[in-house]
């Protein structure tokens, strides 16, 4: 038989309730931290510390941002960078105009050939060349002309200074191709290096300006010949051609410097 559960009520007299009082606020601490969406709750007043020296200073950047380019546009290339030797040319230019020019170079063939072989001794030593390379170039392009001057394949020879000036102002106005002096400079490196043509009539700064792009031209090919072929040109059959002629041009020059000696 199940045994039944007794429940016990007891019956205690009603107290009546105390009188309502208004009794104090509670306490800012036992109100509930209100709800922060972007971070953690803040702290009480009372528990904010004053900043320490060490968290005032900035975090180290961890992560570098990435730039990256628009999907659409391609990226620029770089700019190559443009030789040192290139300022150094446009003053060495200019304080040759106040130099003297070497008057038998404006004179006949004879003495013009010996003229101009002095021009060459401090830009070969400078650039590290033989010699007789760049005469049998400057002899290959301009036959030891100084005021040659070559348009679209064509040869010209002023008979002064101030017709060859008159002409290589009127070509550079046109956009012309056209070389000029003793080593034939192209005017693709004049404006390449924002040098005007009329500072390379000057036999000084021609033979200058031939050595040191002649110089740059065998530093990257490798080798001093083939920076001979590339001084005319880079398409194989005309670079081949060109550097037999030079070397023909330089046998005739020791020929000729041993018959010299010789006598």
């Amino acid at each position: 038989m199940p045994h039944a559960s007794l429940s016990l009520r007891i019956h205690t007299p009603r107290q009546p309730s105390p009188p309502c009082r208004p009794g104090p606020l509670p306490s800012l601490a036992a109100r509930p931290a209100p709800v922060c969406l972007q971070g953690p709750a803040p702290a009480h007043p009372a528990t904010l510390k004053a900043p320490s020296a060490r968290s005032l200073q900035p975090l180290p950047l961890l992560v570098r941002p990435k730039v990256r380019s628009l999907p659409n546009r391609p990226s620029r290339p770089a700019r190559p960078a443009r030789p040192a030797l290139a300022l150094l040319l446009v003053l060495l230019a200019g304080l040759a105009l106040l130099l003297p020019w070497p008057e038998p170079v404006l004179a006949g063939v004879a003495q013009r050939e010996q003229a101009y072989h002095g021009l060459f001794d401090a830009p070969c030593r400078r650039f590290g060349l033989p010699k007789d390379v760049a005469l049998a170039i400057a002899r290959q392009e301009s036959d030891g002309h100084p005021l040659m001057i070559n348009v679209e394949g064509r040869d010209m020879r002023p008979q002064s200074l101030a017709e060859a000036c008159a002409l290589v102002d009127r070509l550079w106005e046109q956009g012309r191709s056209f070389d000029v002096g003793l080593m034939q400079i192209n005017v693709l490196w004049m404006r390449r290096y924002r040098i005007p043509p009329r500072l390379l009539l000057n036999p000084r700064n021609n033979v200058f300006m031939g050595c040191f792009l002649l110089a740059m031209q065998a530093r990257q090919a490798g080798s001093l010949w083939k920076g001979v072929g590339h001084y005319h040109s880079r398409t194989p059959w005309r670079r081949d051609r060109y550097i037999a002629q030079v070397r023909r041009h330089l046998e005739r020059l020791r020929r000729e410097a041993e018959a010299g000696w010789q006598s």
